[in-house]
C-alpha cells in the first residue's frame, strides 16, 4: 500500500482501507460506518480522520442520502531511488 507522509497510523489505515477496497472514483464510495466497522474504529474517530484526510486532499466526501460517501482522490507517488549523479562512485572514481 502507498505510505502517506505527516498522517498517524490510523489515518494510514483508513487509507489504505479504502485503497484495497478499490475506493478510488465518484463511481465507487464507502460511507463512514462501514469504513469504521473494517477497520475496527470507532465512528466518530473514523469521522474526525476522514475529515483530516479531506483537509489534507487525500480523500473527497460526495454527499449522498443518509450518509455521505468518500473516496480517495490521490495516490502518493512512489519514492524513487537513485541511479546515477553523486554520490555514486566507483572504484575507478577514488584511485
Amino acid at each position: 500500500m502507498p505510505q502517506l507522509t505527516g498522517v498517524t497510523p490510523h489515518h494510514q489505515k483508513i487509507y489504505d482501507y479504502l485503497h484495497g477496497g478499490g475506493f478510488l472514483n465518484p463511481d465507487k464510495l464507502q460511507d463512514t460506518d462501514k469504513i469504521a466497522l473494517n477497520v475496527k474504529l470507532s465512528k466518530g474517530v473514523v469521522a474526525n480522520l476522514l475529515l483530516d484526510l479531506e483537509k489534507k486532499g487525500w480523500v473527497k466526501r460526495v454527499a449522498r442520502g443518509k450518509a455521505a460517501g468518500y473516496y480517495i482522490t490521490k495516490v502518493p507517488e512512489e519514492e524513487t531511488k537513485a541511479t546515477g549523479g553523486e554520490g555514486q562512485f566507483s572504484a575507478d572514481d577514488i584511485f
